[in-house]
């Protein structure tokens, strides 16, 4: 796999992803390969939800009153991916070190693609070397927005902000824009947003 997108986990990425090897960079230099299972466990990646096969349906649990008060998605056909914690889809590796740093984590998902785990910033950035970052994935609310919508943000302002996900079912919200999407996951208990992420759509 020379490229990734949310499309490319489909098929044979969960033995990958959840049985990768993990290294961790130590402040003293030195680098251990670990199974990741902590809180920050990077099981939790974009393949897992992104891939969306149920059209046109709306998340269970908006109310009529969410509904009405719906705004509109600000990305239209032709608009540029949003930058996100200062990386940009298609950055390449050393970009992604100069902003952020050096990861706690990296997971190899493939030939050629790692994702790199911030825990401290909330973030977990997908690179593949044939073209460059491919996902970035906000864990909690203190890495950041996407168009001003953060975690831990209540679904109805979601709604309020972009309107409703073009698809969506079981607590997802896929936003789409060309070849570029906006992946919005729930907790249906708390009706808040869990997690967000930013990613290419294979075509």
């Amino acid at each position: 796999m020379g490229g990734a997108s949310f499309e490319s986990w489909r098929e044979g990425a969960p033995q990958d992803v959840t049985h990768g090897a993990v290294r961790h960079r130590h402040a003293d230099g030195a680098v251990t390969c670990t199974r990741n299972t902590g809180p920050f466990s990077l099981d939790f990646l974009p393949w897992r939800f992104a891939v969306i096969t149920v059209a046109s349906l709306s998340w269970a649990m908006f109310t009529a009153s969410a509904l009405a008060a719906q705004g509109s998605f600000p990305w239209q056909p032709g608009s540029a991916p949003p930058t996100v914690a200062g990386i940009d889809l298609g950055d390449d590796r050393d970009k992604v070190l100069s902003v952020l740093g050096e990861p706690t984590s990296i997971q190899t998902l493939g030939d050629g693609v790692e994702a790199l785990g911030y825990e401290a910033l909330g973030l977990v950035v997908t690179w593949a070397r044939l073209d460059g970052v491919a996902v970035i994935d906000l864990r909690t609310r203190d890495a950041g927005d996407i168009g001003g919508v953060r975690v831990g943000d209540r679904v109805e302002s979601v709604i309020g902000r972009w309107g409703p996900p073009h698809q969506g079912g079981e607590g997802v919200g896929l936003y789409l824009v060309d070849e570029w999407a906006i992946v919005v996951r729930t907790d249906e208990v708390a009706e808040r947003v869990s997690a967000l992420s930013l990613g290419r759509v294979a075509g």
